[in-house]
């Protein structure tokens, strides 16, 4: 996996904390914002793909034709 392609998982998570709804391109911003990741320009086919991976994992789902919003995380994330 690539430096780039581990920027774009971590940032979903980010993004999701803040946003209801997060987009390749809304994703691609957070990451090529300063404060967040440097400033680098991830592209949007790698943001697209990490999302459609996420959604495949069922972390995530799709909303709308490009939103996507978290699944149910908490149960995926406890083996409790």
């Amino acid at each position: 996996m690539s430096v780039a392609f581990h920027f774009v998982l971590l940032a979903i998570g980010e993004v999701l904390k803040v946003d209801e709804y997060i987009t390749p391109q809304s994703l691609q911003d957070f990451i090529a914002n300063e404060d967040s990741f440097g400033g680098y320009r991830i592209p949007l086919d790698e943001c697209r793909l990490a999302l459609q991976m996420m959604e495949n994992s069922g972390f995530i789902k799709k909303e709308t034709t490009e939103g996507y919003v978290w699944e149910n995380h908490s149960e995926k994330c406890n083996d409790d």
